[in-house]
């Protein structure tokens, strides 16, 4: 599968030319003021595991907030992008960077309108201008006396910034002589000069809209194709270039909890799988290996898995297997920044100690499905120490994306009389959430605190794969194939090692019963990990039960 044409990079690229819905926010808004939006706080319960799942799984803002953030993280973030699985960063970049062009020239427009509108009619303006930021003041002054516990002398009251606001139109109907006998210009000024403003924004608006719609329509229609990707400069075409490069690049940084970024916000628990190198001849010695041999041979193992010419069933959906090496996000960070790029050193440790060293060997087996929005990825390490082969296998999973990334070409099938009285209306709202914006940060500011739907810190690396996916698989076809790559990926795994430790001489009886415990625990609880019982008798040891709440790395 080619990841650029992959439906997951053309829906990233849709979402950010979505642009609010103000009549669902206004419809949100009066529902909050009825009180009828309440809803009990209880603690969601995962659909495919019996653990319950923290905080909130919301989608994060898409349109602008969505292209900014882009542009924060993966065009102006670290120097080498965390590696991207199903899909492709570079025509998201483009579209984002376009996205933010607009956004510049509908500020820019309407910059210029009223300056040509205070340029006709200056008096009116000086006015209305002097009102807007007097009456700012006024509301900041009395918001932030009334935080303190304090009564601000000059502002009794910051209700009384709304009576300034009124000022000008009071002004345009009271008797008086205006200076050189212009009563009839500036009283129609004063009068008509928020209305003026309001259409011109408005118009803006639905050119902005129309603009962003004919962007959806294009990518419905053409699909995304890396040789038709919009305009950029050239600093950020040259950057593009390293991105595209680098995206696939086989070091991967590992944040808490015990996740991979970007490899999947749903993560399984652990296998761990200690096999005491013990000769099953007390006479033979055990043959002398290293980790890379063994992972060699799990890699061909799974490289021929539903493959051989005697097979009847169809082989791993988009598989690939390949050798990585796993180190700390901070580490990864000070590596990508160094004023020298070096290659990953992929030569292992052999028959020497893992202990104390941060980056290690990793073999990565994968497999992309439904077109990119699911994709299982195993990363299995083999570390030699203290005559024992400690074998860890980590599932993870790339889940779908949030469903508010499906409808965000929902105003291409509009036509018409319909299409144009939609765009009417949220241009209208659009216009009106300008001012009312320019009054939420004077608020803000006054009581310091933060907004609401405001961006949270995040530090790098994160990915923007894991940012707008949904924290679980909840369709049952999709939960049952990412359960049924991993098992059938562990298995072939499990039975390489074991048919590679035979051939070495290694007695495999402790190891075949732990892998029977862990194929135990997925069958029961549907993980890796879980409360772990005597099977048939047998004293099962050293197979870790870790089985944290899974959390995501954006």
């Amino acid at each position: 599968m080619d990841p650029t044409s992959s439906e997951v990079t053309r829906l990233l690229c849709q979402a950010v030319y979505t642009r609010p819905d103000r009549v669902k926010a206004v419809k949100a808004w009066w529902s909050k003021i009825r009180g009828k939006d309440r809803k009990p706080n209880k603690p969601r319960r995962s659909t495919r595991r019996r653990i319950y799942l923290e905080g909130s799984d919301d989608c994060p803002s898409l349109g602008e907030p969505m292209a900014q953030w882009v542009k924060t993280h993966v065009l102006h973030g670290p120097p080498l992008p965390v590696p991207s699985y199903g899909f492709d960063l570079v025509p998201v970049i483009a579209h984002s960077l376009r996205a933010r062009r607009r956004r510049w020239l509908r500020r820019a427009l309407v910059l210029l309108f009223a300056v040509a509108v205070a340029y006709e009619i200056p008096r009116a303006s000086l006015v209305w201008g002097g009102a807007v930021l007097l009456a700012c003041l006024m509301w900041w002054a009395g918001l932030r006396a009334a935080r303190k516990g304090k009564k601000s002398r000059l502002v009794p009251s910051p209700r009384l910034a709304y009576l300034v606001l009124c000022v000008p139109w009071i002004l345009a109907v009271v008797p008086y002589e205006p200076i050189r006998g212009e009563a009839v210009a500036l009283r129609t000024g004063l009068l008509l000069l928020p209305f003026v403003l309001l259409a011109g924004a408005v118009l803006v608006c639905v050119g902005d809209r129309l603009m962003a719609r004919a962007g959806l329509s294009r990518i419905v229609r053409d699909g995304i194709e890396s040789d038709r990707l919009p305009w950029a400069s050239a600093s950020a075409t040259r950057r593009m270039a390293l991105i595209s490069h680098e995206q696939t690049r086989s070091e991967l940084p590992y944040d808490h909890p015990e996740t991979f970024v970007g490899a999947g916000r749903y993560v399984w628990g652990v296998a761990d799988i200690g096999i005491p190198l013990k000769a099953k001849d007390p006479e033979v010695s055990v043959k002398h290996f290293g980790e890379k041999e063994l992972l060699r041979r799990m890699g061909d193992a799974l490289g021929e898995l539903g493959r051989g010419a005697r097979e009847i069933t169809d082989p791993l959906p988009g598989f690939s297997v390949a050798e990585v090496l796993g180190l700390p996000s901070e580490l990864w960070l000070r590596r990508t920044r160094a004023a020298k790029l070096e290659l990953p050193d992929l030569r292992g440790r052999g028959r020497r100690s893992p202990s104390s060293v941060p980056d290690r060997l990793y073999l990565r087996a994968q497999c992309v499905s439904w077109d990119g929005q699911v994709v299982v990825t195993l990363f299995a390490h083999a570390a030699l120490e203290a005559g024992e082969l400690r074998l860890t296998l980590r599932p993870h999973v790339i889940t779908p994306l949030y469903n508010e990334l499906r409808v965000t070409d929902a105003p291409v099938a509009k036509r018409g009389t319909r299409l144009y009285g939609w765009v009417a209306v949220q241009a209208l709202l659009d216009a009106v959430h300008g001012p009312l914006a320019l009054w939420r940060l004077v608020t803000r500011l006054a009581l310091g605190v933060q907004p609401e739907d405001g961006p949270a810190e995040e530090r790098d690396p994160v990915s923007l794969r894991d940012r707008y996916s949904i924290e679980e698989v909840t369709d049952m076809h999709q939960a049952d194939d990412a359960k049924r790559h991993v098992v059938l990926m562990q298995t072939c795994i499990f039975r390489t090692v074991s048919a590679y430790l035979e051939e070495l001489g290694v007695d495999t009886a402790a190891y075949e019963r732990q892998v029977a415990a862990v194929i135990t625990n997925i069958q029961v609880y549907g993980d890796n990990n879980a409360p772990i019982q005597n099977v048939a008798g047998s004293g099962i040891s050293n197979v870790g039960q870790s089985n944290k709440a899974q959390g995501g790395g954006s």
